[in-house]
């Protein structure tokens, strides 16, 4: 489980936003969505670079692969944010 997000007590800021918070809440995505039934659990990779025609790599946070669920690929840009993994699963189920 994800620690609990806390605001800086003097900037109100969001504390606790480092690579480590941002791996997690990717890979807590991925399981959210396997247990959906969306994507078998070696149908994820992070981290993958696509190349845009103008030479430059954009990477997704989530990529998956589920054509059983209709996904043929689903690229997934995680920010917790402004969206939690359970509300992802229930638009995606939309």
């Amino acid at each position: 489980m994800l620690r609990k997000q806390e605001d800086d007590p003097d900037t109100g800021e969001l504390l606790g936003t480092g690579y480590d918070d941002h791996a997690a809440a990717v890979t807590s995505t991925a399981a959210e969505l396997h247990c959906a039934g969306i994507g078998h659990r070696l149908g994820f990779q992070t981290e993958i670079g696509h190349r845009l025609g103008s030479g430059f790599v954009q990477r997704a946070d989530l990529v998956v692969r589920a054509p059983e669920a209709g996904v043929p690929v689903l690229l997934v840009e995680v920010d917790r944010r402004t969206e939690d993994a359970h509300e992802l699963v229930a638009r995606l189920r939309r």
